[in-house]
């Protein structure tokens, strides 16, 4: 895959949908799906994935109102540019796998069961470590019985794998490792004491960078007992679970701050006597996902997230896992000076917010050269100008560099708004609807600047379509954490 692709792909991937998910997801140089045979499972296994992607905790449901698209305003001024950096693309990755996990963990759906038998049901929301997440009884046919209290990691040779997460639940079970430097496994199997062996067979796998990290489901019943041991080919490592942390309402298990319609909730968890973890658990709408928490971001939009002491406010470096990290979980060392507790601040989130419905912008195209524009659309509420369109040939010069290897336009834009607002709108991918394209961000603003798409010979009108938006949300979201 060339560079270019490989940008527009990744870029692409934060509006994927349900009704587009069943031809793209597969197309992923870096996922291999072993369920082509089920086609059936396969599909809830992407439409799960999309619910991951899109930024929900396992369970957590809440409701938005999604605004129309349509209408002309005033029209704004005019910005310089530079290209649009790539995501990590590791992270990207090991959205898809967490994603899975978030099925693998939930089970399916509650269908067909009686309102007044439902009502009874009493709510329970479990907290998965290594998952990042958390499953609720209301929105599963099955409850998690154990799981990992931690990731461990064992090394192997000259290289390690960590076992992520493990959740043993009464129909479906889940693990993840992570491998560096080992080859993958295609397949893991718990043994108890009794000898009994559970065959955990692979649903998904990714790799980058000299690493893998691997999704394993068992669906059955597994009778867990002391001496648990993992065997993943030729070595065998000890399992440790215990029973999941649970609550009746997910601000009963930690800390939770709420702004500009996002509540956020810190679970904290001491790994060791030297080392402590937070995870961030989003209360969030269904389609709008959180890009980056500030936690060793790559989004400039948004300043750093810190830790400081209670005490003293002194700013305590964090950490995250290496290889494929949640990107909702950071670590930190306890020192001397921080028995009052740290305090975790986050001064803005970097979102996608995705809807179902693409907004359009339609545009005339000029036989050659520039023609401008100047007219100030409505994106889901956030005003976007076009200042002009601009056609190139095929084997024209771009910026005098490469030549153009098909006809193409380039939309030049001018995004507006408020810095001081509580959402500010940063840039938008065009909808997989229009294919593939290239984007360039303003080197002053980090905005938008123009974008450049394919056209057909001759053609006189380009319908732009928008189905997802890239957006700052400030906060800051505060949280006192002890530590126990």
């Amino acid at each position: 895959m060339k560079k270019h692709e490989e940008q527009e792909w990744f870029g692409l991937m934060d509006e994927i949908t349900a009704d587009l998910a069943e031809n793209h997801i597969p197309d992923l140089d870096t996922a291999e799906f072993l369920l082509e045979k089920d086609p059936g499972r396969l599909k809830i296994i992407k439409e799960r994935t999309l619910e991951k992607i899109a930024g929900t905790t396992p369970g957590i449901s809440t409701r938005v109102e999604v605004a129309r698209s349509s209408g002309e305003l005033a029209p704004a001024a005019l910005s310089d540019g530079r290209m649009r950096k790539n995501r990590p693309k590791r992270r990207r990755a090991y959205a898809l796998l967490a994603a899975a996990a978030a099925l693998l963990l939930a089970g399916a759906t509650l269908v067909g069961s009686q309102p007044e038998v439902a009502a009874q049901m009493r709510r329970v929301l479990q907290y998965l470590p290594g998952f990042g997440g958390v499953t609720d009884s209301e929105k599963t046919e099955q409850r998690v019985e154990y799981v990992q209290p931690q990731p461990s990691v064992h090394k192997i040779g000259r290289g390690t794998v960590e076992i992520r997460g493990v959740s043993i639940g009464e129909k479906h079970s889940t693990i993840t490792l992570v491998g560096t430097g080992i080859p993958k496994n295609d397949e893991v199997v718990l043994r108890n004491i009794y000898g009994d062996k559970y065959l955990f067979r692979q649903a998904m796998i990714t790799g980058a960078e000299g690493g893998w990290t691997g999704l394993y489901g068992y669906e059955g019943r597994i009778k867990v007992t002391d001496g648990l041991v993992l065997l993943a080919g030729k070595d065998s490592f000890p399992l440790k679970l215990v029973t999941p942390q649970e609550a009746e309402q997910i601000e009963d298990l930690g800390p939770t701050e709420e702004h500009n319609g996002i509540r956020l909730t810190a679970v904290s968890t001491a790994v060791n006597e030297q080392k402590m973890k937070v995870t961030i658990l989003p209360q969030i709408a269904g389609q709008t996902k959180i890009d980056s928490y500030g936690f060793h971001s790559s989004y400039n939009e948004i300043p750093p997230a810190k830790l400081l002491a209670s005490d003293t406010e002194k700013e305590i470096p964090y950490s995250q896992d290496e290889a494929f990290p949640n990107p909702n979980e950071v670590y930190w060392d306890r020192t001397e000076g921080m028995e009052g507790g740290v305090k975790l601040v986050m001064p803005a989130l970097a979102l996608t917010r995705n809807y179902e419905n693409p907004a359009s912008i339609r545009l005339p195209i000029p036989e050659k050269g520039s023609l401008e524009i100047n007219r100030t659309f409505d994106l889901f509420g956030f005003p976007v100008k076009v200042s002009r369109v601009e056609r190139i040939l095929k084997g024209e010069k771009i910026d005098g560099e490469g030549d153009a290897g098909e006809d193409s336009i380039r939309i030049w834009f001018e995004l507006h708004g408020d810095e001081q607002a509580a959402e500010t709108l940063y840039e938008f991918p065009p909808s997989l609807l229009n294919g593939g394209a290239v984007w360039h961000r303003n080197e002053q603003t980090d905005k938008l600047e123009w974008m450049l798409l394919s056209v057909q010979p001759g053609q006189k009108e380009y319908e732009l379509k928008v189905s997802s938006l890239h957006t700052r949300v400030k906060g800051p979201w505060e949280f006192l954490i002890d530590q126990p």
